[in-house]
């Protein structure tokens, strides 16, 4: 059943991590001219149109990467409940791995080179990501539970 809401859930979460991959997820600006981002490769620094990477990351892109993935896997698993349950939990647990990240590179960048951060829209993505994942989760846990009466019926 395509659906079903948690397809919804996982698919927004797609289109939002997919979002992350292009421009930063939070800037900072330390106020003499520079700007740190914190984007898909780790920690660059943008001084008058040059931009350097200062602090590159592994565990960044791969959580990018890996969410939408396995979100959209998820969707089309839906046949197999405890296949796609299994999946979601990944997607939970990798966005979960991309909200430590992101709160500690923002921890970094803040104490290291003494930045504040400029308000956006994407830097909610991480935390919005992880709800959309647990909602999406619950969704299907309620599905076992309708078919499982559904047997109970039978």
């Amino acid at each position: 059943m395509i659906q079903r809401i948690q397809t919804i859930w996982l698919a927004v979460l797609s289109l939002l991590s997919m979002a992350l991959i292009r421009g930063g997820i939070i800037q900072f600006n330390p106020g003499d001219g520079t700007l740190y981002t914190l984007g898909f490769a780790g920690i660059s620094k943008d001084t008058g149109g040059i931009s350097e990477v200062v602090v590159s990351s592994v565990g960044l892109p791969l959580c990018i990467i890996l969410i939408p993935v396995l979100a959209l896997t998820a969707i089309f698993l839906y046949r197999k409940i405890k296949l796609q349950k299994t999946v979601t939990l990944l997607v939970i647990t990798f966005s979960v791995s991309l909200l430590i990240m992101t709160v500690y590179y923002w921890y970094i960048i803040s104490h290291k080179y003494n930045a504040v951060p400029v308000t956006g829209v994407k830097m909610a993505f991480p935390t919005v990501i992880v709800v959309l994942a647990i909602m999406s989760y619950r969704g299907m846990l309620k599905d076992e539970r309708l078919l499982k009466s559904y047997d109970r019926i039978r």
